[in-house]
């Protein structure tokens, strides 16, 4: 349904706000997926390398270990998603909402260094001026 509509799956999660959609592992490469509500999704190992996920509510999703480089992330809604493990090198992070995301072991690109992560959580890490700790970076 996700692949064919986005405007039809985003009527039937209005419709079931309490539905958790199972994407585990689910092969969503290369769609455009602009605005679609992922809300709460089950998408750990999810392929989304090339997505186009720009202004999606990925809202308390599970992201670990998915796959999303070269995804364009634009206006993405992350907050509280669990994003461990996750690829975002090549990444289009410009103005997503990160935070209380868990961001432990996850692949971002050397330029993210400096990015502003002091509200992710790092699991165990109470050290807030170490604003990437726990995150695991692309080699250069």
């Amino acid at each position: 349904m996700l692949r064919s509509s986005v405007q039809v799956w985003n009527a039937l999660r209005k419709h079931d706000p309490g539905y958790v959609p199972n994407l585990r592992a689910a092969d969503l490469e290369r769609l455009d997926l602009t605005g679609a509500d992922l809300h709460k999704a089950d998408l750990r190992g999810a392929y989304l390398t090339a997505t186009i996920l720009a202004g999606a509510d990925l809202r308390g999703a599970d992201l670990r270990a998915a796959h999303l480089s070269n995804a364009d992330l634009t206006r993405t809604d992350f907050r509280g998603a669990n994003l461990s493990g996750a690829d975002l090198r090549g990444t289009n992070l410009t103005t997503a909402r990160l935070e209380g995301s868990v961001v432990v072991g996850t692949l971002l690109d050397p330029e993210w260094r400096s990015a502003e992560l002091s509200n992710l959580s790092r699991e165990g890490n109470p050290k807030q001026e170490e604003k990437a700790a726990g995150v695991r970076m692309a080699a250069s």
